[in-house]
């Protein structure tokens, strides 16, 4: 403890803890290992005195750093990067080429999105569907 000092009802003792320790006696200490899973660049003791706070490293969220993003998992193998959402809640993928959605289940084909009459398809500016680039003669969305 960094200091002690005599509770407001005198019958006990109060204690400071020092950085990155928490509880009565200042006995439980907060580190990456036991916490966070060894998955976070730093940890200290929450706002409330009580636990602790991870700050995960890059690609894992969740309490104490337990949840990690995966292209394979999270993006059905179908995307260039994942990285955890602005909310620290779950996963965001960037699709590859040619695939779409939130989890790049959605994939673009000449076959399927263009009747086979189109020379190429790539997802679309919205990133929600197919833009057919049609062969001469033929016509349509």
């Amino acid at each position: 403890a960094d200091s002690v000092a005599v509770d407001g009802a005198g019958t006990g003792c109060d204690c400071t803890c020092s950085a990155g320790f928490y509880g009565p006696a200042c006995v439980s200490e907060c580190t990456i290992a036991a916490d966070c899973n060894g998955n976070a660049d730093s940890v200290d003791v929450d706002g409330a005195g009580t636990g602790c706070d991870c700050t995960c490293s890059a690609g894992f969220y969740g309490p104490a750093c337990v949840s990690e993003c995966t292209i394979a998992a999270d993006c059905n193998g179908n995307a260039d990067s994942v990285d955890v959402d602005g909310a620290g809640t779950g996963c965001e993928c960037t699709c590859s080429a040619g695939f779409y959605g939130p989890a790049c289940v959605s994939e673009c084909t000449i076959a399927a999105d263009c009747n086979g009459n189109a020379d190429s398809v790539a997802v679309n500016s919205m990133g929600m569907g197919c833009d057919c680039t049609c062969k001469a003669g033929f016509s349509g969305s």
